[in-house]
């Protein structure tokens, strides 16, 4: 059974033409699930701060834009009106809404490296103490500068969708949030990089990118990530990442090469990595639209000089990748890519590389199973690649079309573009389970058990 995860597959107006292609149930088409892999646990990849049930409450400081002067931060009634200018391990932050400029996290207090320090947006439901609290307090976002993180252990917890946002500027901040450190983790958190452009099309306001992240045992869950001039996320030397539930879209390809302003090219990937290993990306959706130069909405790093600098050790399980021109996904200088239960899609019309998937030179040991992509290739720059099954393997894929270059195997089935269309370019903050795909799906997982 194709297992789909509605909760996963999320879309922005999908229109679908399903009448022609629902699969009956004479079918021959069954997997065996002796033979998929078994799935990791989610605990191998990325790191969790302490769970909230286990919170000493004399570790919480309270901040709340507009509160008095002399606030202690020991309780609403005396709450900080900003962060402190050094946080401190082992404490709680419970922030209100309202708008605040970043906290430092490049040097903090505490000598015990083991604790963590915690920011959290404060909602009716969760906000530590009760005394002195106004329903007020949590009518709006906790609204942050860019910030940097360079210290490990800090976890940022938007407790709601968005409750924590940080918001790109222009010019002399490139990234949004800019991390270089091991065991971050990010809930909840809307990485919004405020792009703008004038009506010429020029870049005039915001981020670069949204997110760039070096580090081990990270965890990014739940974010939205959106709104930049050039790639939303970059993950360069990554090690155990956890990269969960995300929600990738509006980005713009403006660059330096269109006068648009400073950013390093002009073309946007949704998720560039590089030299980054034993990594989980779960439950993402990642639509990179037509707007602007876009390339894919995951591009594996094709510069690296060896071997060892390779992309290895990746799992991809039940994401949406979306591109309407040019390739959904590109694999390249990589070695041991887990790629199941994924969709992959595009528009074929928007040229022989619309959409689907993409394997470049220098790949070993990719494992697909159990995807929906609209088709898989070789050789988009280099010609001399040809399918290997010495380095790839796969089965119990579902194709839009056979594309002659991967090998259609047993438990394949190939069927006609489901005509996944109509992603909106921008401003795709409203994401719906749409009916018309869940029964398509539905349709295929019941025909197929």
């Amino acid at each position: 059974m194709m297992r789909y995860s509605m909760n996963k597959i999320r879309a922005a107006a999908f229109a679908i033409a399903i009448a022609s292609i629902m699969l009956s149930a004479s079918c021959a088409f069954s997997v065996d699930p002796s033979k998929f892999p078994k799935p990791p646990n989610n605990e191998d990849y990325g790191a969790t701060p302490p769970d909230p049930a286990d919170d000493d409450p004399a570790s919480y400081v309270y901040i709340r834009a507009g509160a008095a002067a002399q606030g202690t931060g020991a309780s609403w009634d005396s709450a900080l009106r900003e962060f402190p200018s050094r946080l401190t391990r082992g404490k709680i932050y419970w922030i209100s809404s309202g708008s605040y400029s970043a906290p430092t996290l490049s040097s903090v207090s505490g000598s015990d490296a083991s604790k963590w320090i915690q920011i959290r947006h404060a909602t009716a439901e969760s906000h530590g103490s009760d005394a002195g609290w106004s329903a007020s307090y949590s009518s709006g976002p906790t609204v942050l500068t860019p910030l940097v993180i360079t210290v490990p252990r800090v976890a940022l917890d938007g407790v709601s969708d968005g409750g924590i946002k940080v918001v790109g500027t222009y010019g002399g901040t490139y990234t949004d949030v800019d991390v270089s450190a091991n065991e971050i983790y990010f809930n909840r958190v809307d990485m919004d990089g405020n792009f703008a452009k004038n009506s010429s099309g020029y870049h005039i306001q915001g981020s670069g990118t949204a997110l760039y992240l070096s580090g081990s045992d990270c965890s990014v869950i739940s974010c939205s990530i959106h709104g930049v001039a050039d790639d939303p996320v970059v993950i360069d030397n990554a090690v155990r990442l956890l990269f969960k539930d995300n929600k990738i879209y509006d980005m713009f390809g403006c660059g330096t090469d269109g006068g648009t302003g400073p950013v390093y090219n002009g073309h946007s990937d949704g998720v560039e990595m590089v030299s980054s290993s034993y990594s989980c990306f779960e439950g993402n959706y990642i639509i990179a639209p037509v707007e602007g130069s876009t390339n894919a909405a995951f591009y594996f790093a094709d510069w690296v000089s060896s071997p060892a600098e390779y992309n290895h050790d990746i799992i991809f399980r039940n994401n949406v990748f979306y591109k309407s021109i040019s390739f959904a996904v590109y694999i390249i200088q990589a070695k041991n890519i887990e790629f199941y239960n994924n969709t992959v899609w595009g528009n074929p019309e928007g040229g022989p590389w619309g959409g689907g998937l993409i394997i470049g030179p220098e790949v070993s040991g990719l494992k697909m199973r159990n995807n929906i992509l609209l088709f898989a290739r070789f050789a988009y720059w280099d010609s001399s690649v040809r399918w290997d099954a010495a380095k790839y393997s796969g089965d119990h894929n579902l194709f839009g079309f056979d594309a002659g270059d991967w090998p259609l195997q047993q438990g394949d089935f190939l069927e006609a573009d489901p005509k996944f269309a109509s992603i909106p370019n921008a401003n795709s903050t409203v994401f719906i389970e749409d009916a018309a795909m869940e029964a398509w799906i539905a349709g295929f997982q019941q025909a197929n058990p």
